[in-house]
């Protein structure tokens, strides 16, 4: 017997390699609008292209993933037969991984959802020719290495057809950007196309990411499984797709009232806008801001994440019978501050590591519930990795020497993060490390003998512990400047305070 449905899914590979294949800002931005519109709009179309569009049967679209359930099996074999190509088509060097799943029943179960993920990771696995590389005469990009289509005169630069393309698309200035400043045509502003065009040097990625959703999602399916009766007469499919919808909406608001706080005056005032988002999509969320915004758009965006989430899904519980997500959500971030002229994709990077090393921390205090909160470093030298371990060694650890032999040496760590949004016993907030920079504002504050007491810990923690002594100012006292750890090294945070400091200098 034949099936009458069969469940349809798509996943874009390489998405981070593909938005962030240079360092301009444009074709980054063009890629990520090009993915998030290729998710949506493009894909909906070529739906219709090809057949019947049911609004109800589209059940993921969002962050490189789509799920659609096809009623009709020559539609879904006509669609699959060409979506790839008309993919590659509309975004140049995008490749697109597909697999159905013939259902036994009239609605997916997460079995079929389980089988379509297996068949889709086959597929992710396996090795495709790469259809660019041209001859050896061809004139190449210089940035990419592909062979160029098109010499932009301007700029006196080769460029393939990737490049043209997210160019040509970053000019749409609706793009991401609306989805955070959706009253942006209210205003009139300047947008940044390059790096360059923002007005501070130092620029800062910002990465954030929800906690735990994939075994809240695993529950939900079991519940689905092993309660059947208390579903509310709602399919698993439905489900999935409403919350889907109801995190992207979570996070969307989320970011919208941080901007609204935090960026919204800046561009009132100054005409520009000091932001870009560059992946939103799901619980994900990518932005480059200028460095002097950064640690208190994200401070806030966790904070209102973990509120919008707990609305949004208010009544999910009396449409579907599942209480697994009444409390909301909450996520982790990570912020790499780096310079305008730093390759993006390695703060890209960084700005992920940064926010997985967040994740790790936050479940040690609970792991089914894990507590919001974030990690940022500033790229300071030529040494770059996201592992946030090689650079606690190489970076962020002083080694103290003590004369006596009969004494053991001792490490310092000049980071005190993650920082949480609430407070967690043994751990420091947002709040708290926020309420220091205020205090570094002062001109009486002590930043200058910070500094030296910093820079002296490494030849001579004696003469560092007198410099520490006769600071005496309220908030930064030796007492305040250090705090226990289980792992019984010593932690400093003013380090982070001072860094922190160095950004908000702009504001004033």
């Amino acid at each position: 017997m034949t099936a009458s449905k069969f469940l349809y899914g798509a996943s874009v590979q390489g998405i981070q390699g593909y938005i962030f294949s240079t360092n301009k800002l444009n074709e980054i931005i063009g890629g990520s609008q090009l993915v998030d519109h290729l998710c949506k709009d493009f894909f909906k179309n070529q739906i219709i292209k090809f057949g019947e569009f049911k609004e109800q049967n589209l059940l993921l679209s969002a962050a490189g993933n789509m799920k659609y359930l096809f009623e009709n099996k020559k539609h879904c074999e006509d669609f699959v037969k060409f979506f790839p190509k008309n993919s590659a088509n509309h975004a140049p060097g995008i490749r697109i991984v597909q697999s159905v799943v013939e259902l036994n029943s009239g609605s997916p179960e997460s079995s079929d959802f389980e089988k379509l993920e297996d068949l889709l990771q086959i597929q992710k696995n396996k090795h495709y020719p790469l259809l660019d590389m041209g001859w050896m005469t061809f004139e190449r990009s210089r940035r990419t290495g592909i062979p160029a289509v098109e010499w932009v005169s301007e700029k006196k630069e080769a460029k393939d057809s990737i490049q043209l393309k997210k160019a040509l698309e970053a000019k749409n200035k609706r793009g991401l950007t609306k989805n955070i400043f959706p009253e942006y045509e209210n205003y009139i502003f300047e947008f940044p196309y390059e790096l360059e065009d923002f007005d501070d040097n130092w620029m800062a990625v910002i990465h954030a990411d929800g906690n735990s959703l994939g075994q809240k999602i695993q529950k939900l399916a079991a519940f689905f499984e092993d309660e059947p009766t208390k579903t509310n007469g709602k399919a698993y499919h439905e489900a999935l797709k409403a919350f889907s919808k109801t995190i992207e909406l979570a996070t969307e608001a989320a970011a919208q009232k941080a901007f609204n706080e935090v960026v919204l005056p800046v561009v009132i005032e100054t005409e520009a806008l000091p932001l870009r988002p560059v992946l939103l999509g799901g619980d994900d969320i990518t932005m480059i801001i200028e460095a002097q915004y950064a640690f208190q758009f994200m401070q806030k965006y966790l904070r209102y994440f973990e509120e919008q989430t707990k609305e949004k899904f208010l009544n999910y519980h009396n449409e579907f019978g599942f209480t697994g997500f009444k409390n909301g959500f909450t996520a982790c971030a990570g912020i790499a501050y780096i310079k305008n002229s730093f390759p993006f994709h390695y703060g890209a990077e960084l700005s992920e590591g940064l926010c997985k090393e967040a994740k790790k921390v936050a479940k040690k205090i609970d792991k089914s519930e894990p507590p919001s909160c974030l990690y940022f470093y500033k790229v300071q030298s030529s040494y770059t990795t996201s592992n946030y371990s090689d650079l606690i060694a190489k970076e962020l650890t002083i080694i103290l020497k003590r004369e006596n032999d009969a004494e053991k040496d001792k490490e310092l760590r000049i980071d005190a993060g993650p920082y949480f949004i609430h407070d967690q016993p043994g751990e420091k907030t947002t709040g708290f490390i926020a309420e220091k920079v205020e205090k570094l504002k002062d001109p009486k504050a002590p930043a200058s003998p910070i500094r030296n007491w910093l820079s002296v810990l490494h030849k001579n923690p004696h003469q560092a512990d007198f410099l520490l002594e006769r600071i005496n100012y309220n908030g930064f006292s030796k007492k305040e400047c250090f705090f226990a750890k289980k792992d019984e090294k010593e932690y400093t945070w003013v380090a982070d305070a001072l860094l922190l400091r160095s950004f908000e200098k702009n504001k004033n």
